[in-house]
C-alpha cells in the first residue's frame, strides 16, 4: 500500500487560457513546474497523472510520471468536479493494485510556485496532527482591509477585523485520508487542517492577468 498517491489533475480544455496546462512559462511548459516539484518530493510514493490530454502525457514522461489511462472526456469538462476525478483515479488504482493508498495528495498545474518543500512539509504537518484533510492556504495578495460584502448593489461592512488572521485557500495542495474521502465524498471535510504557504508559492494561474504576473517573476 501507498501511504500518500500523488495525484496531478490537468484536463485538456480550458475557458479562459487556451490549452492552459501547457502554456510557456519561463523555460518550461506550466504543468512542468508540478510534474518537477512533484518528482522531488520525499514523501509521495506514487504520483499518477489524470489527464484527457495526449500531449500533456507525452510531456510527463520526460519526468517518468505516468498517465495509466486516458481520462474520459465525460468527466473532463469545465462543470467536472475534482471529487469526480479523484474517484475515477482511485477506482483505477483499487483494480491496478488490489488495494487503496492510505491517503492522497491533490496537485494542481495553475500552482507553478509550489515547491518540493511545500508538498514534503504539508505532509509532515497532516502526519504530526493525525489529520483526515489538510489543505494548502496563505496571506491574502491583497490587503484585507481593502475587501468589501457586496450585498443588494451596495457595499457592505468591511472585513478589516479579520486583517491579522485572514487567510485563503490557494488551491496549490490538497491532502486526503482515503477511507474518509470515499465516506463523505467531499476533498474538504470540516475538521480541516491547513498548512501555511508563502505568497509567492501560492499563485494560482486562472486568467492571462495571472499568467502575464507570473511570467514577469519568472523573469
Amino acid at each position: 500500500m501507498h501511504n500518500f498517491l500523488g495525484i496531478i489533475a490537468a484536463r485538456k480544455k480550458s475557458i479562459r487560457i487556451k490549452n492552459k496546462n501547457l502554456e510557456k512559462l519561463g523555460k518550461k511548459k506550466l504543468i512542468e513546474y508540478t510534474f518537477s516539484s512533484a518528482k522531488k518530493s520525499k514523501k509521495l510514493d506514487k504520483i499518477f497523472l489524470s489527464t484527457d490530454d495526449t500531449k500533456i502525457i507525452k510531456l510527463a514522461k520526460r519526468y517518468n510520471i505516468k498517465a495509466p489511462f486516458l481520462r474520459p472526456s465525460s468527466i473532463s469538462t469545465s462543470k467536472t468536479k475534482m471529487e469526480t476525478v479523484v474517484l475515477h483515479s482511485l477506482k483505477f488504482y483499487k483494480k491496478k493494485y488490489k488495494i487503496l493508498p492510505k491517503n492522497f495528495v491533490i496537485l494542481q498545474p495553475t500552482s507553478p510556485f509550489r515547491t518540493q518543500k511545500d508538498i514534503d512539509n504539508s505532509i509532515n504537518k497532516y502526519k504530526k496532527l493525525k489529520s483526515k484533510s489538510l489543505v494548502s492556504v496563505s496571506k491574502p495578495l491583497n490587503p484585507v482591509e481593502e475587501i468589501f460584502i457586496i450585498s443588494k448593489r451596495k457595499l457592505g461592512k468591511n472585513l478589516k477585523k479579520f486583517k491579522n488572521n485572514s487567510l485563503f485557500l490557494n488551491g496549490s495542495i490538497y491532502i486526503r485520508n482515503t477511507k474518509e474521502f470515499l465516506k463523505q465524498r467531499i476533498l474538504i471535510s470540516k475538521n480541516s487542517n491547513y498548512f501555511v504557504t508563502k505568497k509567492i508559492n501560492s499563485i494560482d494561474i486562472n486568467d492571462k492577468m495571472d499568467l502575464s504576473f507570473a511570467k514577469s517573476l519568472i523573469k
